[in-house]
């Protein structure tokens, strides 16, 4: 502190400036995350080796984790109070899941943009969110992506990069999300294609799919038509179409391999005559039951 001539104290000297952490901090093993003393121990951690716990009803943000860039386990960011992650949008890589689950104020999860790769399963469910699934750079999921239970999210954009999945993709229970036109980068399914009692009325969005094991589109009593499954032409497992708001089989008339079972029933808009024509075009081990609207 400065004196003045008259050996008085001179409190106008200027605070010293906070500096901000330096990123190259490692932390080895697991981290839980449940209140703002907790994200000050790992301010300057770069990289975590196990798995991150978000967990807090304290918390709206996590400002502190900017210097975040890795998790080689999971993330996990759930049953919190959070309105926003801004503070993850340095983070690139996932090894493991990334999960973000029943987090009643989450609106967006924009501040997840910079992921470009996660190992295994992604799985965004019951959280408030709007317009669009903000994954803006995620290229490639090792595992799944599962989309259920958002009831407010109304698009699927946010994952324009997104080319490849290593196992399903399961959209389910998203009772306004109007489109898939998000998925349009989307080429390959490795394992299941579910989509469940969603709102959509337009699944053109997933036309680049190319090859998919299991295709089940069920409860969607908005979509009218199949039109955007052009691309696929066999599948080597079961096809199931159940209670969605169907008029025609447009889309998928180029399959006519299925690898198991073929199964049709109670779309109550479409005509069983139509049904029956598409069923005599496909090779498949089993027909099971396909009742739908007689007399048309």
């Amino acid at each position: 502190m400065e004196h003045d001539a008259s050996g008085v104290a001179d409190d106008t000297s200027s605070p010293e400036t906070e500096q901000p952490p330096v990123c190259d901090g490692v932390h080895d093993g697991d981290v839980e995350i449940s209140n703002s003393e907790d994200v000050r121990s790992f301010s300057g951690v770069k990289e975590v080796t196990g798995n991150v716990s978000i967990a807090s009803n304290t918390m709206t943000d996590l400002t502190g984790l900017e210097c975040l860039r890795s998790v080689r386990g999971s993330l996990s960011i759930h049953y919190s109070q959070l309105e926003n992650l801004d503070s993850l949008n340095n983070v690139e890589f996932v090894g493991n899941s990334l999960n973000v689950n029943h987090n009643d104020l989450l609106t967006t999860i924009d501040g997840l943009s910079g992921i470009r790769r996660v190992g295994s399963d992604v799985i965004i469910g019951t959280n408030p969110l709007v317009n669009d699934l903000g994954l803006h750079a995620l290229e490639s999921v090792g595992g799944s992506l599962r989309v259920h239970y958002n009831d407010g999210l109304t698009q699927s954009t946010g994952l324009e990069r997104l080319t490849s999945l290593g196992v399903d993709l399961a959209i389910q229970h998203n009772p306004v999300l109007d489109n898939l036109d998000g998925l349009a980068a989307l080429t390959s399914v490795g394992g299941e294609m579910w989509l469940w009692s969603n709102g959509v009325t337009d699944i053109s969005g997933l036309s680049a799919v190319a090859s998919v094991g299991v295709l089940n589109i069920q409860g969607n009593q908005q979509l009218t038509t199949l039109d955007g499954l052009q691309g696929i032409t066999n599948i080597p497992d079961n096809l199931l179409l159940e209670g969605n708001g169907l008029v025609d089989l447009n889309g998928i008339e180029g399959i006519r391999e299925l690898g198991i079972a073929l199964q049709i029933r109670y779309n109550e808009s479409l005509c069983q005559s139509i049904v029956d024509a598409y069923v005599a075009t496909v090779t498949v081990v089993w027909v099971l039951d396909t009742p739908n609207l007689g007399g048309c």
